[in-house]
C-alpha cells in the first residue's frame, strides 16, 4: 500500500505550516507568548484611560481580560490543528487497514476531502466575519444605537483577536467535518465488518470522542468569557454552537460504520434464522436437518443480537459523558472565582 500523505506540495506559506505540524505545544505557546507581548506592549504605550467614560459597560480590566483569554483561545485552536495534522497520517494508515477497496480508490478519496485554497479561505473569511459580529452585537445589545462605540486600542485589539480565533475555527472546523465524511462514506461502503470482533471499531469511536474533546474543552475555556462578558447570553449563544459541533464531532465519522454494523447484523441474523427454521422444522419431523444444532444455533444468534450497532461501549460513553461537564464544571468555576471578587471588592 503507497503510504498516504497530506503534505502539500509547495513551498509556501502551506508547506512552512506543514513543517511546524511536530510541535504542536510548542506553536501555540509561542504564537500566545508572542501576541499577548505585543499586546501589552501595544496597550500600554498607547491606549488612553479617558476612553473609559462612565457610559461603557466594561472597564479596561475586564477587556484586557477578555482580549487574554482570546488570545489563549486563539492559541489552544491553532495547536489543537497542528496535532490533528500530526495525527492524521497514522489514523489514515490504520483506516486503509480496515478497508475493502484499492489503495488508487482510498488516495483518491483522501485527496477529495482535502479542502482546496478558494474553499480554505472562504471559511476563514467567514468565520472572521462571524467573529467581527460578536463585539458589534453585544454593543449593540448592551447600548442600542443611541450611544456610538467608544473606539479604543484594547477594542480594536478585541475585534482583530475575534476574528483571528473565529477564522481559525473555521478552518479547524472544515477539516473536522471534511475527514469525517471521509471516514464515515468509506466506512459505509468498503469496511470489512466482523460482527464478533469489535476492535477495529475503535478506531472510529477513537477519532469522534479525541474532535468531541477539543471543542468540549475549548468551549469549557471559553465559558470563563461570561465573567467579564457584557452580554452573557451572546457568549452562552455561541458556546451553545461549539457544544453542538462537539456531538457532531463523536457522532459523524460513526455514521457510516453504523449503517454497515446494522446491515451486517440484519444480513447474519437471516441467514441464522433460516437455518434455525430448518433445524426446527427436523426437530417435529417436517424437513431434513439437524436438530441437535439448535442449541448452538439459538446461543449464536443471541450473540448476534447482542452486537453493537455504534462503535462505542459503556467506557467510551462514561467517558463522553465526563467531557459534557468540563463546559459546566467552567462555568461553576467562573461563577464561583466571579462571587469572590465581588466579595473582595464590595
Amino acid at each position: 500500500m503507497p503510504e498516504t500523505s497530506l503534505e502539500p506540495r509547495s513551498d509556501g506559506l502551506a508547506g512552512r505550516l506543514w513543517r511546524l505540524r511536530g510541535t504542536p505545544p510548542a506553536v501555540a505557546g509561542a504564537l500566545f507568548g508572542t501576541l499577548l507581548l505585543v499586546y501589552l506592549v501595544s496597550t500600554l504605550a498607547g491606549s488612553d484611560p479617558r476612553l473609559y467614560d462612565a457610559s461603557r459597560s466594561l472597564g479596561p480590566g475586564s477587556v484586557l481580560r477578555l482580549n487574554v483569554l482570546t488570545l489563549a483561545l486563539l492559541a489552544y485552536t491553532v495547536g489543537a490543528g497542528l496535532l490533528e495534522f500530526q495525527i492524521a497520517p497514522n489514523e489514515l494508515a490504520e483506516l486503509r487497514g480496515l478497508l475493502g477497496c484499492d489503495d488508487a480508490h482510498f488516495e483518491a478519496a483522501v485527496a477529495r476531502a482535502l479542502p482546496g485554497r478558494a474553499t480554505i479561505a472562504l471559511t476563514c473569511a467567514g468565520g472572521a466575519l462571524f467573529g467581527a459580529s460578536i463585539p458589534l452585537v453585544s454593543w449593540l445589545a448592551a447600548c442600542g444605537l443611541d450611544r456610538p462605540w467608544p473606539w479604543n486600542l484594547h477594542d480594536a485589539w478585541n475585534l482583530a483577536l475575534m476574528m483571528l480565533l473565529f477564522g481559525s475555527m473555521g478552518i479547524f472546523a472544515l477539516w473536522g467535518i471534511r475527514f469525517s465524511r471521509l471516514y464515515s462514506s468509506l466506512a459505509r461502503r468498503h469496511a470489512r465488518v466482523q460482527l464478533l470482533d469489535p476492535t477495529g471499531l475503535r478506531l472510529f469511536a477513537r477519532r469522534g470522542l479525541r474532535h468531541a474533546l477539543y471543542w468540549f474543552v475549548g468551549s469549557g475555556l471559553a465559558l470563563l468569557l461570561i465573567i467579564d462578558a457584557a452580554q452573557r447570553g451572546v457568549v452562552l449563544a455561541v458556546i451553545g454552537g461549539t457544544v453542538a459541533l462537539g456531538v457532531s464531532a463523536l457522532l459523524l465519522p460513526a455514521l457510516g460504520i453504523h449503517e454497515r454494523l446494522v446491515c451486517a447484523k440484519a444480513d447474519e441474523l437471516v441467514r441464522v434464522r433460516r437455518e434455525l427454521e430448518r433445524r426446527r422444522a427436523a426437530l417435529f419431523g417436517e424437513g431434513e436437518g439437524e436438530a441437535s444444532e439448535l442449541p448452538a444455533l439459538l446461543a449464536y444468534e443471541s450473540r448476534i443480537e447482542a452486537v453493537r450497532e455504534w462503535p462505542f461501549d459503556t467506557p467510551l460513553l462514561i467517558r463522553f459523558g465526563l467531557l459534557i461537564l468540563i463546559p459546566l464544571g467552567s462555568w461553576l468555576g467562573g461563577a464561583l472565582v466571579e462571587r469572590i471578587v465581588d466579595r473582595a471588592l464590595g
